[in-house]
């Protein structure tokens, strides 16, 4: 299966996906740092502006290495930062992608998610040879949920105390959606 590159751009009516650049750290910084976000994330947000810097490093790192592709949501009207959408993980053995999102408090319930999710499988499907995606939902992350199964996702399987956040373990939902 095939990786996107560190150029791949997924272009959208209303939004696009790239990879970050250290100028969308103090965007990024302020987003991360809301309570709610922070329940279901299984990543430790950045909690200073070298923070962001590194957290974006790290990302551009992971994208060289051919292990995730975790873009920045950009509105293609004004190419404001809104969130993050992209492959969280490869697996060759089955050709499947699994994908992570998050979009910042102000631009949600507006189907910026929902387009991110639909873009991103059609890339899958289309350019990488992918045959699968997976999407993990912590429980409680009712929106996260309700997405998956609104695009056709099936629930897989309850991983019971599969994750720990801000130190307690959580029960996840992982859901798939084969592509034809």
């Amino acid at each position: 299966m095939k990786r996107p590159s560190k150029y791949t751009k997924i272009i959208g009516e209303r939004v696009y996906i790239k990879l970050p650049t250290l100028k969308d750290a103090k965007k990024i910084l302020e987003f991360t740092q809301n309570e709610e976000l922070k329940k279901y994330v299984t990543w430790k947000s950045p909690e200073s502006l070298k923070g962001a810097e590194l957290f974006i490093k790290n990302r551009r790192l992971a994208i060289q290495r051919g292990e995730k592709f975790l873009g920045g949501v950009y509105l293609n009207e004004s190419n404001e930062l809104i969130g993050s959408a992209g492959y969280i993980k490869f697996e060759d053995d089955d050709d499947s992608v699994e994908l992570g999102y998050w979009i910042a408090k102000p631009f949600q319930r507006k189907g910026f998610a929902r387009e991110c999710v639909n873009l991103l499988i059609d890339y899958a499907s289309s350019s990488l040879g992918a045959k699968k995606v997976v999407i993990t939902c912590t429980k409680g992350n009712v929106a996260s949920i309700k997405l998956a199964e609104n695009l056709n996702f099936h629930l897989d399987e309850i991983l019971k105390g599969h994750m720990k956040i801000n130190g307690e373990y959580v029960d996840r939902f992982r859901y798939n959606r084969p592509l034809s």
